[in-house]
């Protein structure tokens, strides 16, 4: 009794569980259903010197008839690389290899920099939960990481410079625990940075791996997206069969 006490329930689970997988193995078996997984399974609890039975639901496939396809209509859309999206994979690639500079305190916050914060956030006075105290918090100005508002606020703040940012987060605001709410924020500067941007020119292409020339770099990028096309038409083609 005590031991039963102890683990009946987990050894009437193991069993019961092996019992399942047991019985349901040799039923689909038997019943050759072409089965695709369970849904439901109800698992009673197991009685002692009892049959043991349980109700599962499962997903077979369906029994689908000869199909004529002779016939069917498929539209093929066609896709062509511009040099518009050339240019706006040159000028991202040109963003993800940009230099970082440090500004110090040689001049105040702009648009573009990289912000290094700390702050706080209050609402009525108090702190308030869902913004907490952060440090060494990344801000890129002109992102709206935060809010519109908070790049508006350090925007003209220099090194070590402490400011309280009212901001207003709309309604709509994603993070629900936000939405509606004015939130008082404590920063200070910690670090700005500005982003140098390289020229677009054959030095950056070599930089971004074996390229010869700018040229070389351009002719990779369509053939990327030529193929990233091929795929979507394959895709496309692929729904409108099934």
């Amino acid at each position: 009794p005590v031991l039963e006490t102890l683990y009946g329930k987990n050894v009437h689970q193991d069993v019961s569980s092996q019992m399942i997988q047991d019985g349901l193995s040799e039923t689909l078996r038997k019943s050759k259903l072409k089965f695709v997984g369970c849904k439901n399974i109800d698992s009673p609890e197991l009685e002692v010197s009892k049959p043991y039975l349980f109700d599962v639901e499962i997903d077979v496939k369906p029994e689908i008839d000869n199909i004529n396809f002779n016939g069917l209509k498929l539209k093929r859309t066609t896709y062509s690389v511009t040099d518009e999206e050339v240019e706006a994979q040159l000028q991202m690639l040109r963003k993800n290899t940009a230099k970082k500079e440090p500004v110090g305190d040689t001049r105040p916050v702009k648009d573009g920099d990289l912000v290094i914060v700390n702050y706080k956030g209050f609402e009525d006075g108090k702190p308030f939960q869902e913004v907490g105290f952060s440090e060494n918090f990344n801000v890129k100005v002109g992102a709206s990481t935060i809010s519109t508002d908070f790049d508006k606020g350090i925007t003209g703040m220099s090194l070590n410079e402490e400011k309280e940012i009212l901001v207003k987060f709309p309604e709509d605001h994603p993070n629900k625990k936000l939405a509606n709410h004015e939130i008082n924020f404590m920063v200070k500067i910690k670090d700005i940075i500005k982003e140098i941007l390289p020229e677009i020119n054959d030095d950056m292409a070599k930089n971004l791996g074996p390229f010869k020339n700018l040229n070389d770099l351009k002719n990779k990028i369509h053939q990327n997206l030529e193929e990233g096309y091929n795929k979507r038409r394959e895709q496309e083609l692929n729904e409108q069969i099934f």
